[in-house]
């Protein structure tokens, strides 16, 4: 084979490899990945006194206490102390097939009326049950939001700003029971200015998604 034959065969060699490693190169195989993302939902019910799990906005309240009439405060006008206590409840969960939890926290607990300065209060937590809120639920040991074990709020005052968890799909609720009472009055006031008036009172629950 000639010279020049030989260098024309190594040209041709090296053009097939240089196409070859091109084609290579080239060789493709796609993959794809896709998947609907769906929004959880979150929505809260609560029940008060007597009722029924239903969601309750501020326009629609549920009612605390059945009997919250006849407070008056105790004692005598030399030695005067606070009224016999009146109790009130709400319990609070997520709706069934709510598929997050939420975070209780208690607002506010306030009122509207002539009545309102001469009340004083207490809120503490408990496990929600169908049983009424009474004084026993007022331990030394319960989860108090308002007041204490041996002290009471003015309805004027503010709150602790501690919380509570509620689970999913209406797990783990909880409640919240209300103390309301007449303070003792002050020396020399015959409480002319309250008698035979009343008061709107409102507890206020904000409850946020976990």
């Amino acid at each position: 084979m000639s010279r020049r034959r030989l260098l024309g065969v190594l040209a041709g060699g090296l053009a097939l490899g240089v196409a070859s490693a091109v084609t290579v190169a080239a060789w493709q195989d796609p993959e794809a990945a896709t998947g609907t993302f769906t929004a959880g939902t979150f929505e809260t019910q609560s029940r008060g006194s007597g009722g029924e799990w239903a969601h309750h906005p501020p326009g629609s309240a549920v009612l605390l206490s059945a009997d919250l009439t006849g407070l008056a405060p105790g004692g005598t006008a030399q030695s005067p102390a606070p009224g016999e206590s009146h109790y009130g409840g709400i319990a609070l969960r997520t709706s069934a097939g709510s598929t997050r939890g939420g975070q209780v926290q208690l607002g506010a607990v306030g009122a509207d009326g002539p009545l309102t300065g001469a009340l004083e209060y207490r809120v503490v937590a408990r496990e929600a049950s169908t049983a009424s809120c009474t004084a026993a639920d007022f331990g030394a040991g319960a989860t108090y939001l308002a007041g204490g074990p041996t002290s009471y709020s003015p309805l004027v005052g503010g709150v602790d700003p501690g919380s509570l968890e509620i689970g999913a799909d209406g797990q783990d609720p909880v409640a919240l029971c209300l103390e309301l009472r007449v303070s003792a009055p002050a020396d020399g006031d015959d409480g002319a200015a309250v008698q035979g008036t009343d008061a709107q009172v409102g507890l206020s629950v904000t409850i946020a998604q976990l």
